[in-house]
């Protein structure tokens, strides 16, 4: 009887402990199911960020680029192309927005790079032109006048890894003449250096606000991979129109070493056989050498043809086809590429003494 009792107890006390158990099971639950009702839809991914994903080699780190281009790199002279910088800042995978991203809308040729966003970049930029006298007050009429061009750039990038396919469209607002800064520039430096003074900015075009959209597609092929050796070619043509320079081009580069970034060229101040800036890092370390040549048919050039308004002002006699030829080295070490171009570009107008001959060093890091 008495074991009969105690049973019963012990069944009825489990029985309460189960029950004790189930209720404190649903109680620690009903948050968690509280915290899982119906789920808020996802932002779709944008296909850069798709690409990020899936590509180990896409360009999806940040980067930070210098340039800078001039001709005592190479000749040891300052004429004609005296100087360039450019200095921006080119995001990871992004959606376009501001100037390129409103292109879109109103610029039909702008139209390629509707879904495909990848990378945007900003950048502000200076060029200096110069004739080959910097003694003149009166600058030769014959020879190419003095110029400047300072200008904001927004640059948007779209790559299709597989294809090996960049387009790029940049735009550059600025000015030309003396609030572009060329002369105390160009003095300043000189008087650094202990060069020549040049006596002739007074004869510098005159101001005058400064638009200049390009676009270019570049297309890359693998050749050949000899183990840790690499090489590739690539194709690109590009057109630009503004009260700047109106030209179309069309060119090409082969390059051969390790670790090849994807990247098929080194950023450079257009016009240029260039790219925005892109570099990726592969592996610790690499390095290439590369050779490339780029024709260029011209309608306008501001710093040859002159001020768009002022038909009295300074301007020479253009050559309608100009072609550069360049060689270079590029080293990239951890998150860093350095390279280093010397180009020769054909004479640019009638009457010009001899070819352009200028060094390009640019610096990117990628952050």
């Amino acid at each position: 009887m008495m074991k009969e009792k105690g049973r019963r107890a012990k069944k009825g006390h489990l029985h309460q402990v189960g029950l004790f158990g189930a209720a404190a099971v649903i109680c620690a639950a009903a948050p968690a199911l509280a915290e899982t009702g119906p789920e808020k839809p996802l932002k779709p991914k944008t296909i850069a960020e798709r690409f990020c994903e899936a590509d180990e080699f896409s360009a999806c780190d940040p980067v930070i680029a210098f340039v800078e281009e001039n001709d005592a790199f190479f000749s040891g002279q300052d004429r004609n192309y005296s100087q360039g910088f450019r200095l921006e800042y080119v995001t990871g995978g992004r959606r376009i927005v501001g100037l390129p991203g409103l292109a879109q809308k109103f610029v039909p040729v702008a139209s390629y790079l509707t879904g495909k966003e990848i990378r945007q970049g900003f950048g502000i930029a200076q060029e200096i032109y110069t004739p080959r006298d910097l003694t003149l007050v009166n600058p030769n009429p014959a020879d190419r006048p003095y110029a400047a061009f300072l200008y904001f750039s927004g640059t948007a990038t779209a790559r299709n890894p597989e294809r090996r396919i960049q387009d790029s469209l940049q735009i550059n607002l600025g000015i030309v003449g003396p609030a572009a800064l060329g002369e105390p520039t160009q003095r300043n430096f000189h008087r650094l250096i202990r060069g020549i003074d040049p006596r002739g900015w007074s004869a510098q075009l005159r101001n005058e606000p400064a638009v200049e959209i390009v676009g270019q597609r570049q297309k890359a092929w693998r050749v050949f991979d000899l183990g840790p050796i690499e090489s590739d070619v690539s194709l690109h043509g590009s057109a630009a129109f503004g009260n700047v320079r109106i030209y179309g081009a069309i060119g090409g580069t082969f390059r051969v070493g390790i670790n090849l970034p994807e990247d098929a060229y080194p950023p450079r101040i257009r016009p240029a056989i260039s790219a925005p800036a892109s570099f990726n890092p592969r592996g610790i370390g690499g390095f290439y050498v590369f050779f490339g040549t780029e024709g260029r048919g011209i309608l306008r050039d501001i710093f040859l043809d002159g001020n768009s308004f002022r038909p009295s002002g300074p301007s020479v006699d253009k050559r309608n086809f100009v072609q550069d030829i360049q060689g270079g080295a590029a080293l990239n070490f951890s998150r860093v590429q350095v390279s280093l171009t010397l180009v020769q570009r054909s004479e640019s107008f009638f009457g010009q003494f001899q070819n352009d001959k200028f060094g390009a060093l640019s610096i990117q890091v990628a952050l």
